[in-house]
């Protein structure tokens, strides 16, 4: 594959990824007042993913995710989840059955557990980056005026 290719094919999937990233956060902008609560942690959850992957790695993190329990925590897995199973698809010929979590114990071997890392990573910088920019701080105007 020339240099070329490789970087359109780069290309193609960092925008595939950010519009994944895009639709999910879509789903959680916020529509009413009522619903703040939760936007404000599903914001803060997702603008900790990356530093979370990195540090307690990925399974870990999704194991953490799911036993929470929470709306926030239950949405954020069900996106995580539902890129890297399509990515696992396409990238590496393989299905998620049972989700995510289970094909990392399960099925991964050391190569593709290091590969969908990467890729959660780079999905995850995305949920932050839209999380951060369609999702309002929890701060009020004056406060965010004074930082």
């Amino acid at each position: 594959m020339s240099k070329g290719a490789a970087a359109m094919n780069r290309r193609t999937l960092e925008q595939q990824r950010a519009y994944a990233a895009w639709k999910a956060v879509a789903e959680v902008k916020p529509k009413e007042a009522k619903q703040k609560d939760f936007h404000v942690k599903y914001r803060s959850l997702a603008r900790n993913l990356p530093s979370m992957i990195l540090s307690n790695g990925l399974g870990a993190t999704l194991a953490f995710i799911k036993s929470k329990g929470s709306a926030e925590h239950q949405t954020i897995y069900t996106h995580l989840d539902r890129w890297l199973a399509q990515w696992i698809r396409s990238w590496l010929n393989s299905t998620v059955s049972q989700g995510i979590l289970e094909w990392i114990v399960a099925e991964s071997t050391s190569e593709t557990y290091r590969m969908v890392t990467t890729e959660a990573l780079a999905f995850s910088q995305w949920l932050k980056r839209f999380a951060e920019s369609e999702i309002p701080d929890e701060q009020s105007p004056d406060e965010q005026s004074e930082a």
